[in-house]
Formats: C-alpha cells, structure tokens, sequence
C-alpha cells in the first residue's frame, strides 16, 4: 500500500508540473491593441499556488490585476495557474482608480523581449518569481515573501538574466542578450511606458522595495560616480553581493557578524561556480533542471549547516525539513 501511494504521489506530481508549466501562457482578457489606448486599473496583486496542499516546496507564483470596469486580468508567468492560490504578503496595490497601468504590466508578461519561454529557457534566465517581480517593478514591489526566495535572487538577479550577466553556456548567452531586464524595460517604456501612479504614490510611507532601489543604482542611466567605467562583469558581482547583503540585512539583521556574513557569501559564489559549469541546450534542458536542482539543494545543505534553525528559518522562510525543487517537470 505505502509503495503504491509513493507511486500514486509521483505520477501526480509529474502530471501536475507537466500541467503547470507546458500549456500556452496567456492572461484571460488580454489588453494587446496599443491603438485603443491603455487600460487602467485600480488593484494589482500576486498569489503563491502550492501544486499539491501538502506539498509546500512546490510554488508557482503569478500576478493578477483589475480593471477599473470591475474585470479581471491574469498572467501565468510560465505556468498554467491563473487562479487560486494564497495572496502572496507585500505585493497589492490598490486604489480608487487609475494606479495600475494594465497595458504596461501586460507588454512586460506576454511580450518576447521580456517573457522568455518555458523550454528551454526556464532555469536559464530566471523562474517565474523573477518574471512576476518584473511585473510587480511598476509598482515598487516584488515577491520576496515566497519561501526560499534568497537561494533564487542571489544567483539570478531580482528579475532574471540581465546586460551584464555572466554566462558560459551559449543558450545563457542567448537568453541574456534576448530577454534581459534591461532590454525588456527599454521596450517597455518606448511601446508601452506607464501611465499609472509615481512609486511614491503607489508605495506611500512604506516606501519603494529597496531591490528595485538597488537594482537602479547599478542599472540606470543615472548609477552614482563610483560605479561608472567599472566592467559589466565586476558590475554584475557587486550588484549580486549587495543583493546578498540585502537579504542578510532583512532576514537575519543589519549587524549580523561580518565573518558570517562572510561565510554566507561564499555559500553563494560557490552556487554561482557551480551554476555556471553547467551545460544546457534546448535538448538537455530537462536533465540541467536536474543538476540545476542538485546544486541548489547543495547549497541549502551548506546554510543549513551555518545557521540555526531560527536563523535559516528566517532567511529562507522555511524550514529546515523543506527540500526545494526548481523543477518543472517530475516525471
């Protein structure tokens, strides 16, 4: 009986995942036509969906908005979930009218210079959290609640592959030069620029998440002084390792002890090492999931080892006892 409900729970899974993330994305009305003006609206809001209730390390994130009309807008963000799910904390906007710019939020999900596609891309330039932070830029917030968000960001960015990214393979060569941050919100903002809400407004006294302040103080046109003329690729270290602090910062604290931080940097740069050694190309995309999957096990194993149960619970937002899997595909 226990080997056929091990049986039973694999096959689910693997249909499940298949399920997920191999239909068509699309978001239910989508507002395409540039001719017909913006569509605006007034709440802006992502969800977590656990594949299975029991299941917690299997989390698909996608972000929904309505319209000033009362309808609904919804993006897969490379899965087929577009209901359900538990709101996920720190990422609604909401207002009276007119502070969610549908149109914009709907170029950067659907369209080719920011959306990459499942296969073989997934994993390569970013997951689905990285895709629904880049919708979420707007509006001064992104997903960093969802458990085991550091593991992710730390290695791809807050938003995925970027200009400046260090890649081996050439389908990572592709994917950053294709779908990277910064070209998608260069074509975002000459196609379909935002009409909603300033950050400020949007974000009032809580304030813009300091990861979309950081990411521009690396990106923008405007960066400061000291990080003018440096490389793309020391540019792209500094900008990982300040994220790292950042999440140190918010999990753990601002006056963690410098040699663990330390220690908690190098977890990171040995996940990168090993991330970066890996072969993909559209045929071997499956197995790189796997050993995508088996290296950032490696790496939790090597913070579980350092932290207390406490301290990894509060920076990874789960447990000990939680195994995370990237995988899309189980079977």
């Amino acid at each position: 009986m226990k080997i056929f409900v091990q049986f039973f729970t694999t096959v689910l899974i693997g249909f499940l995942f298949s399920a997920m993330c191999y239909a068509a994305p699309h978001s239910l009305d989508t507002p395409h036509s540039k001719k017909s003006g913006h569509i605006m609206g007034n709440n802006f809001r992502a969800f977590t969906f656990p594949l299975l209730p029991f299941i917690t390390r299997i989390k698909h994130i996608y972000p929904v908005a309505h319209g000033n009309d009362g309808r609904r807008y919804a993006w897969y963000s490379l899965g087929s979930v577009d209901s359900g799910g538990v709101l996920l904390p720190d990422t609604t906007t909401k207002c009276d009218k007119n502070c969610i710019d549908i149109s914009t939020v709907n170029y950067v999900m659907t369209n080719k210079s920011c959306t990459w596609p499942v296969i073989p891309f997934y994993g390569v330039v970013g997951v689905c959290w990285n895709l629904t932070n880049r919708a979420l830029y707007y509006m001064g917030k992104t997903v960093h609640n969802v458990e085991f968000y550091p593991i992710i960001e730390d290695y791809f960015g807050t938003y995925g592959l970027d200009d400046n990214s260090t890649c081996i393979s050439p389908l990572c060569m592709i994917g950053r030069v294709k779908y990277s941050w910064s070209s998608c919100k260069r074509a975002t903002q000459a196609n379909f620029p935002w009409q909603g809400k300033k950050l400020n407004l949007l974000t009032g006294k809580k304030g813009v998440d300091p990861r979309i302040t950081l990411y521009n103080k690396y990106y923008s046109k405007n960066k400061v002084a000291a990080l003018q003329g440096i490389s793309p690729k020391e540019l792209r270290e500094r900008y990982l390792a300040s994220l790292m602090d950042l999440n140190i910062d918010e999990h753990l604290a601002a006056n963690f002890p410098a040699d663990r931080r330390a220690v908690l940097q190098e977890i990171r740069l040995n996940l990168e090492d090993r991330l970066k050694g890996l072969k993909v190309s559209a045929a071997t995309h499956k197995d790189y999931l796997v050993e995508f999957n088996l290296a950032v096990n490696q790496s939790l194993d090597e913070y579980r080892a350092v932290l207390s149960e406490k301290e990894y619970e509060q920076f990874m937002n789960a447990s000990k006892k939680e195994v995370y899997d990237v995988r899309i595909n189980n079977k």
